[in-house]
């Protein structure tokens, strides 16, 4: 059954396989989990609801999970998506938005409360 997952950042559930090995000082993760279908993420005030989602660990350690996570809102007039891809360490952000701003106007409205 899906774990809850309640904090300043994230509000919602957490489901998948994950395979824990290796001595308590070193633990080895392995597996999948993803969040469950309008899990909330929270940046700012703005609630961006996760539509999909994949978290992959492969062993390494310290653990260093590969993220797909898809999230979208409606804030202030604007339909924004989030993109989030890579590894826990060198995350890559694609924001997206209609009607259509840059990511730097995405990023000045999610921050500021308006556009450059």
């Amino acid at each position: 059954s899906p774990l809850n997952v309640k904090n300043s950042m994230i509000d919602g559930k957490v489901e998948g396989k994950l395979k824990v090995s290796g001595p308590p000082q070193a633990p080895i993760l392995t597996g999948n989990v993803n969040f469950t279908k309008n899990t909330q993420l929270i940046f700012r005030d703005v609630i961006f609801r996760i539509r999909e989602s994949n978290i992959a660990l492969d062993g390494s350690n310290p653990p260093n999970p590969t993220l797909y996570i898809l999230a979208e809102a409606r804030y202030k007039g604007f339909d924004i998506e989030m993109l989030v891809q890579g590894t826990a360490q060198q995350p890559k952000f694609k924001l997206s938005s209609q009607p259509t701003l840059s990511e730097a106007e995405i990023i000045s409205l999610l921050t500021l409360g308006y556009t450059a």
